[in-house]
């Protein structure tokens, strides 16, 4: 299997909320992916997934937080809310966001379809 096929995938049982995670780049030498992997190595309890140049998390509990990495920068997701950034430090930051307690999303619903989704962050408690 190539490596822009490569698929990987974790599985936990969580209980309770997800621990927030702290994604500052340290150069931009890394691509976002790998530093999003090499954190996510110290958190053994999330499942992820990875597949060519996407990388999502999943949690039990919560919404699904993705990045895809082209040459033009960063699509980040939560769900089907997505934004670009062709700042990799800005696009791992809205990564992290998306895992941390400070962060939700607003879906709207018609019938069964999902069709708007809003992000929203909490600053200093509100």
């Amino acid at each position: 299997m190539s490596k822009n096929h490569e698929r990987r995938q974790k599985n936990v049982q969580l209980a309770g909320k997800e621990p927030s995670i702290k994604l500052l780049a340290v150069g931009m030498s890394m691509d976002c992916i790998n530093q999003i992997k090499e954190k996510l190595e110290k958190y053994p309890d999330l499942k992820w997934e990875l597949d060519g140049s996407t990388i999502s998390v999943s949690p039990e509990n919560g919404f699904t937080v993705w990045l895809a990495e082209s040459e033009q920068g960063c699509t980040v997701g939560y769900n089907g809310w997505h934004e670009e950034f062709s700042d990799k430090n800005e696009a791992l930051n809205c990564f992290a966001l998306g895992l941390s307690e400070k962060c939700r999303l607003k879906v709207f619903i018609k019938g069964k379809t999902e069709y708007k989704w809003v992000m929203e962050a909490f600053e200093d408690g509100n």
